[in-house]
């Protein structure tokens, strides 16, 4: 049986997680290093599931005609400006 990658809610649930673990403050300098890799590991995977998400979404709201400058412009510009904002809050660092 193939197994799955996790999915993106996985992912961030995992980062959420590492985060409270290295804010308690509570875990070795070794255990902390180790949870800061994982950490980075994990954003790094979040950042490109995203990024991914967001180029589809580009290509499907741009469609076959691509640069007409029709009314399928006002959704993408939308679509770009509600990732923007979901990046910005999901990810601070």
């Amino acid at each position: 049986m193939e197994q799955q990658e996790p999915r993106f809610e996985d992912r961030l649930k995992d980062l959420e997680e590492i985060l409270r673990r290295l804010e308690r403050g509570e875990l070795s300098l070794d255990d902390s290093v180790a949870e800061y890799e994982k950490g980075i590991a994990a954003l790094r995977s979040c950042r490109y599931v995203l990024a991914q998400a967001e180029r589809k979404i580009e290509e499907l709201v741009r469609g076959p005609a691509e640069g007409a400058g029709g009314p399928g412009d006002a959704p993408q510009a939308a679509a770009g400006v509600a990732t923007r904002a979901f990046h910005h809050e999901a990810f601070k660092t």
